[in-house]
């Protein structure tokens, strides 16, 4: 050990030892192994190379000098070795008696630092005794647990050996964490699972809730919430069976957060299988616990108001979606004021309804408000400010100032590409905003190139068969039918509606847009038959899903009668 690192790990050592994360510099003068470095006032000394770096920092309280570590970050690492080392040949019992019982700021993140070290050597039984102790040891075992599934093991050199890799690891992991389930393992992966979804290790936690299926029993609120999560990652013909046996078992389980959480989860569910009614009816059921449980202001109450909005919006009804929306954004102001991030939120999802009633005046108030709140809060160069710049330059779009709607839309790219990198699943969106922004200005090759390239950024994220590729692959078919190929386009909507035949379901209202899609470029091909079949098959599922009056219902039933008479 150098004597610069010497110097680190007796500090650290001596603050757990005294619970005190700032010391006397006096007291480290009479200690054995660094006071001469202390002592020292050479310009070449441990102590005060380590003071013109900046690790440490001296502080003047009472007129006595004090030191302490100037990045706390740092600090927790070097206490975690500390920690990690002392450890040593000790049961976990060692470790929670330090969670418990020194009072040392920051000894958690030091604990999570030697725990940390545990998996580096792939060595988790600390951190599954931590995690079955409960109490205040769980809060030292979220981040080891999320780092513990992103851990990879072997050789791995392609892409193929990374995700058997981390099957391999996660699956290791939770047959440990679940050999014998408890409500401390549900809710340790449960805020692991939101700590990688923080991190954008979204692909992490996709694997995470595929892999819990068959592992979890459905129980309690918790593990539904958990077996809700994991729906839309297993096979589709299972899907409505995982959803019934839930909706079975939740009417015997208490009325707590927890319950309130899966109702939550349920919605979401439902409304990605594009059954609008059973999402509706459990983000009712949320909204309803919410308010009992929290009362009308508080933030979970106002995520449900905006949660049963989603729907009205995705029957058409925007109206009562404005109304559902614009309590949420009342609810938020009332906790936070009007300057904060999740204020924001809210404005701008009144901000989306505007837009879809056609008031884009008034939609771009609201996404413009939402901006400035984000560029104040969180500065020009953050993800939420580039989601604020594609909104405000949606609006713009409509409104077909083109040039205006580009100098946004670039902004967020340049945001994103920077931040995520240009392959990124995030980065995909804003590359897809580009490629219909140069549609609409006609210029169709730049068009195709944005979405070839948002095309590419998802592929090397997602199956073949997601939905978000078979977004992409709409766009590009669009592109070639408006270059009048329409035998290339009439390839690419083929290949979509295979994937969302494959991924949603016949009935869904998605796979009913690629029917119309399929169907316009048949009839463009004077495959007029034909072209009314799928279109007689979309109109099924859309006066199903939608109702005869809705606004999609109405127009494709339009777009068949005239067939019809073509035919």
């Amino acid at each position: 050990m150098t004597s610069n690192h010497l110097l680190l790990y007796r500090l650290a050592e001596l603050m757990l030892e005294q619970e005190q994360h700032i010391l006397p510099v006096d007291v480290l003068f009479d200690d054995e192994q660094i006071g001469d470095f202390v002592k020292s006032i050479q310009i070449d000394s441990p102590y005060q190379q380590m003071l013109l770096e900046g690790v440490f920092t001296e502080s003047v309280i009472d007129e006595m000098l004090y030191v302490s570590f100037s990045v706390e970050g740092y600090f927790h690492f070097v206490l975690g070795k500390v920690i990690w080392t002392r450890a040593e040949g000790l049961g976990p019992e060692f470790l929670k008696s330090i969670i418990e019982k020194n009072a040392l700021k920051g000894v958690i993140e030091g604990v999570e630092q030697c725990l940390l070290r545990d998996i580096d050597q792939d060595e988790l039984s600390r951190l599954m005794w931590l995690i079955d102790q409960g109490g205040k040891s769980l809060e030292a075992t979220i981040f080891p647990l999320a780092h513990a599934f992103i851990q990879l093991r072997g050789r791995v050199k392609s892409k193929e050996d990374v995700y058997a890799s981390r099957v391999e690891q996660i699956g290791r992991v939770l047959s440990e964490l679940l050999a014998e389930s408890s409500a401390n393992d549900i809710e340790t992966v449960t805020k692991a699972i939101r700590y990688l979804d923080s991190t954008q290790n979204r692909e992490v936690s996709e694997l995470i809730y595929t892999l819990l299926n068959g592992r979890l029993t459905p129980n309690s609120a918790q593990s539904c919430y958990l077996l809700a999560q994991s729906v839309k990652y297993i096979d589709k013909n299972l899907r409505a069976q995982q959803l019934q046996l839930l909706e079975e078992v939740y009417p015997s389980f208490e009325k707590n957060e927890h319950l309130q959480r899966f109702f939550t989860s349920m919605g979401a569910q439902f409304k990605s299988e594009g059954n609008y009614e059973k999402a509706l009816f459990f983000y009712t059921l949320s909204l309803d616990l919410a308010r009992t449980l929290f009362g009308e202001q508080h933030l979970s109450t106002g995520i449900a108001y905006s949660d049963v909005g989603s729907v009205y919006s995705e029957l058409g009804d925007y109206d009562q979606a404005l109304r559902y929306y614009t309590t949420s954004l009342e609810t938020r102001i009332g906790l936070f004021g009007e300057d904060d991030p999740q204020t924001a939120a809210g404005f701008s999802n009144v901000g989306a309804m505007c837009s879809k009633k056609g008031e884009l005046d008034t939609a771009l108030g609201f996404y413009s408000k939402a901006l400035s709140i984000r560029i104040k809060s969180k500065g020009k160069f953050h993800l939420d400010t580039a989601l604020s710049y594609t909104n405000a330059g949606s609006i713009y779009s409509k409104k077909l100032e083109l040039e205006q709607a580009m100098e946004y839309y670039t902004k967020s790219l340049e945001i994103k590409e920077s931040i995520l990198g240009e392959f990124h699943l995030d980065t995909a969106v804003s590359q897809t905003n580009m490629g219909a922004l140069y549609s609409k200005r006609g210029d169709l090759d730049q068009a195709l190139m944005y979405y070839e390239k948002s095309l590419a950024s998802r592929l090397q994220h997602l199956d073949s068969h997601h939905p978000d590729i078979a977004l992409n692959l709409t766009n590009i078919g669009a592109i070639y039918s408006k270059k009048s190929d329409f035998a290339t386009a009439l390839d690419y909507y083929q290949r979509v509606l295979d994937i969302r035949m494959h991924s949603l379901t016949e009935n869904h209202d998605k796979t009913a847009l690629s029917m119309v899609n399929y169907g316009s470029v048949l009839a463009k091909l004077k495959r007029k038959s034909e072209a009314l079949d799928y279109y007689n098959k979309a109109l099924s599922i859309y006066t199903r899903v939608f109702g005869t009056e809705h606004e999609k219902t109405v127009k494709l039933l339009k777009r068949v009668t005239e067939l019809k008479g073509e035919v």
